[in-house]
């Protein structure tokens, strides 16, 4: 039987072959590395605009709401992201929370308002001369001053109500306590203490 044998350098081919293995491999890393790039540029703008955002938010809470959209500003993007509508959204959020903060400012100081003021006349009434007497009083040893209290009475207040109506008796009212005020100095208080 014969055979043959053939013999061939294939040491040059395996170099080649390494060579492209070791080509793919750096290519693959590079894209790799590229690829893990990419994603820290476009992962470090989203966190740092959550992180400007986080960091305004506390003056949201100190009703601090002009600072607040100013430090919230986001700069602008090529494309519109999720995270652009969240940050609208908190800036409406803020705008909203500003105007609740405002009616409830109004109403606190309506609600102080008729709380120490007499509607009709305009004069502090009953809650507010306390709060100025105690002042008062306690005030007198640091002074050595004095405090003066006069109350006055409308006579027969009660048959002008029933004999002429009770907006002619609002009327009188307000008329005898636009001349005591006119009368007042610094210092002064004048009070509806009662009805008439």
């Amino acid at each position: 039987s014969y055979q043959l044998l053939m013999v061939e350098d294939v040491s040059s081919a395996m170099q080649d072959k390494q060579r492209y293995q070791r080509q793919i491999l750096l290519v693959a890393a590079g894209c790799f590395v590229a690829v893990l790039v990419l994603i820290l540029f476009i992962s470090r703008r989203v966190s740092s605009r959550i992180l400007q955002l986080a960091a305004a938010l506390p003056l949201l809470a100190q009703r601090r709401y002009h600072e607040f959209r100013h430090a919230s500003q986001l700069p602008a993007g090529l494309l519109q992201d999720e995270l652009n509508t969240f940050s609208q959204s908190v800036l409406n959020l803020s705008y909203e929370l500003e105007h609740l903060d405002q009616r409830l400012a109004d109403n606190t100081t309506a609600l102080q308002k008729i709380a120490l003021f007499d509607p009709l006349t305009g004069l502090a009434n009953r809650n507010l001369l306390q709060q100025q007497l105690r002042l008062a009083l306690a005030g007198l040893p640091l002074h050595n001053d004095y405090v003066g209290l006069l109350f006055l009475d409308l006579d027969k207040f009660k048959t002008i109500n029933n004999s002429r109506s009770h907006a002619t008796g609002d009327l009188l009212l307000i008329e005898t306590a636009q001349r005591l005020q006119s009368l007042c100095e610094n210092g002064e208080v004048v009070c509806r203490f009662g009805g008439d």
